[in-house]
């Protein structure tokens, strides 16, 4: 056993002496085994006893971080020779036959009647009430009102103002310097001495046994299975659609234009003059003296004592907490709105023709007459068929023969279609940012605050004042006094009166039409063709294949220890202290002294004062007077107006039709 191991066993037992301490003392080992063994000592050895203060080292667990060589793998990528089956394609060109069956684009001329309308004027009758106006001439009685001036007395309160004198006690501010006593606190350093247990390290060897993998490679070998692929003709039936042409008869509805006369009631206003007699109420001035009351105020003077508070101003100083923002930065998530162009699918209507072509018969047109379409086409007036051709061909009307001809009749149908488009959306992202902020921090600061103590103080003031006084005056009042009044007025009414008149009408009657029409369809039939297939064919093959394996080997190494001695140490350090120091300085204070002050102010007083002044009056006079006035009268008046009526005349067009016919079968090769 190592000393240091020695030493922890002879605590466990009961305080038995260590070989250092016996060393220490001087005397002989008790026995020549290792020390601290427990075995009886001889006779005269006998052991004494005594306390010791001993430092013991007590092991802790610290964890530390080691440099220990391993063996790690890494991926290495390494070629290798590998047998793949592809797929090559080959182009090949072969010859093959099929049927085609193609649309060749026909037109011809045709013609056929238009029904185009036609508006013409026709005179109408109507009535007409045409109001008339009449200047009349009656008398009336108007009141005219007659101005006049009248004088008046009154009593005007005139105000002046009387400067006065007065002695007052003013505080004014002194200030005087006093000295003030007060503490600091005045920091030093002193140097003190210290012992400490510092930790130096120690390296010593130690074996050490690890395992290393050593890699080695070995060939296997293996069967796998690969696709060949066989190339074979297979029979495929397909469907072929063989276009033709059908006729087939409907019968359809015409709207035609007819004319009647339709019979129609309506009201005329035929206006009248009556004469009604009223009573109205007018009202007449008449003028007469009031007597009415009035009230002044009458001012004057009084002298009246108050009480006031004074503020004298007393200096105290006051502690006083603040609060001071101090700043700092916090980051912070938040959410921001990003337009991302995301693809909606959307559905719109959209306008497809879904007609079919009819056959409709193409009228013949006789010509010669004057005005008239000749047999070429052109039209002459009498006399002459134009020149050329028709110059031959005389004005004698010419059969044509009926045609018929193919009419493409359009459908068109509403169909919904499927598109997509980029909408653009908002997205709600995530992100952080740096915020700056601010948390309270409280201090304490003292201040010199001035109160001012309110005391009393008793003065006098004059105070101007006013009293009512009622008096009297008389007071001309003009006042509208109503008198009954009856007189006669025109009035104009109407009185209705129903009349018949004819219209004329234009309905569209319809008419059934039988007509032909092409139809293009299809029949189906069935066909054989051979087609090459490729079949990949499954065929077993035995390869050979490498496989890195590993095997483990024990070797020993040796490898540093240090362990840390505990070694006392004796270092110096720096301690900061303060004392305290009395000094004197001096402040200014600020004290109010009262000083008499004179002063002057001013008073508003009044004065009465009689005056005169003329204001108008307005008296009212009746007086006759002639006046006109105007009737509105109607009188009867027949007028003429041209009315269009719409009539249709048919008229003869031609214009050119496009068609398809199928065409004879037509063989193409390949």
């Amino acid at each position: 056993m190592t000393p240091k191991k020695c030493f922890s066993v002879c605590l466990l037992s009961l305080a038995m002496p260590v070989c250092s301490a016996i060393a220490a003392d001087g005397a002989a080992p008790c026995a020549p085994p290792p020390c601290c063994a427990l075995r009886p000592a001889p006779a005269p050895c006998a052991p004494q006893f005594r306390t010791e203060e001993q430092t013991v080292m007590v092991p802790t667990l610290v964890s530390e971080t080691r440099q220990v060589p391993s063996v790690e793998y890494r991926n290495e990528q390494q070629q290798q020779e590998v047998t793949i089956c592809e797929q090559v394609p080959e182009t090949v060109q072969r010859t093959r036959t099929y049927t085609v069956y193609e649309m060749q684009p026909q037109s011809r001329q045709e013609t056929f009647t238009v029904s185009k309308p036609v508006m013409k004027q026709v005179p109408q009758s109507y009535t007409v009430c045409n109001p008339y106006t009449e200047t009349r001439t009656a008398t009336r009685t108007v009141a005219k009102p007659v101005w006049k001036e009248v004088s008046q007395n009154y009593t005007v309160c005139i105000p002046y103002n009387e400067t006065r004198s007065a002695t007052r006690t003013v505080l004014r501010p002194v200030t005087r310097e006093v000295s003030q006593q007060y503490t600091v606190c005045i920091p030093y350093t002193e140097t003190r001495s210290a012992t400490r247990t510092v930790l130096r390290p120690v390296t010593r060897e130690v074996s050490q046994q690890y395992t290393v993998c050593i890699p080695y490679n070995e060939t296997r070998s293996a069967t796998r299975t690969v696709l060949r692929p066989v190339t074979r003709e297979v029979s495929q039936q397909y469907t072929v659609c063989i276009p033709y042409n059908e006729t087939r008869s409907a019968t359809r509805t015409v709207l035609r234009p007819v004319m009647r006369e339709v019979s129609q009631q309506y009201t005329v206003c035929i206006p009248y003059t009556e004469t009604r007699s009223a009573t109205r109420s007018v009202l007449r001035p008449v003028s007469r003296e009031v007597q009415q009351t009035y009230t002044v105020c009458v001012p004057y003077t009084e002298t009246r004592t108050a009480t006031h508070t004074v503020h004298r101003p007393v200096w105290k100083e006051v502690p006083q907490s603040y609060t001071v923002n101090v700043p700092y930065v916090e980051n912070r998530t938040g959410t921001r709105t990003v337009c991302r162009y995301v693809p909606v699918t959307r559905t719109r209507s959209v306008c497809v023709d879904q007609g079919h072509w009819e056959e409709r018969p193409a009228p013949a047109v006789a010509g010669g007459a004057c005005n008239a379409q000749t047999a070429c086409g052109c039209v002459t007036q009498c006399g002459g068929c134009g020149t050329g051709a028709c110059v031959t061909a005389g004005c004698a009307p010419v059969a044509r023969t009926v045609a018929s001809c193919r009419v493409w009749v359009a459908n068109l149908v509403q169909k919904p279609e499927t598109y997509t488009c980029n909408e653009i959306q908002q997205v709600e992202v995530p992100y952080t940012y740096q915020v700056t902020l601010f948390r309270p921090e409280t201090r304490t600061q003292t201040l010199r605050v001035c109160e001012m103590v309110p005391t009393p103080e008793t003065y006098q003031y004059p105070v101007s004042l006013t009293r009512n006084e009622t008096r009297t005056r008389n007071v001309t009042v003009c006042e509208m006094v109503p008198t009954p009044e009856t007189y006669q007025y025109n009035v104009s009414l109407t009185r209705n009166e129903t009349r018949t008149r004819k219209i004329p009408v234009c309905e569209m009657v319809p008419t059934p039409e039988t007509y032909q029409y092409n139809v293009s369809l299809t029949r189906n039939e069935t066909r054989t063709r051979k087609i090459p297939v490729c079949e990949m064919v499954p065929t077993p093959e035995t390869y050979q294949y490498n496989v890195s394996l590993i095997r483990n080997e024990t070797r020993t190494r040796k490898i540093p220890v240090c362990e840390m001695v505990p070694t006392p140490e004796t270092y110096q350090y720096n301690v900061s202290l303060t004392r305290n120091e009395t000094r004197t300085r001096t402040i200014p204070v600020c004290e109010m002294v009262p000083t008499p002050e004179t002063y002057q102010y001013n008073v508003f007083l009044t004065r009465n004062e009689t005056r005169t002044r003329k204001f108008p009056v307005c008296e009212l006079v009746s007086t006759p007077e002639s006046y006109q006035y105007n009737v509105s009268l109607t009188r009867n008046e027949t007028r003429t107006r041209m009315v269009p009526v719409c009539e249709y005349v048919n008229e003869q067009q031609t214009r050119t039709v496009n068609f398809r016919v199928w065409a004879t079968e037509r063989v193409k090769s390949k």
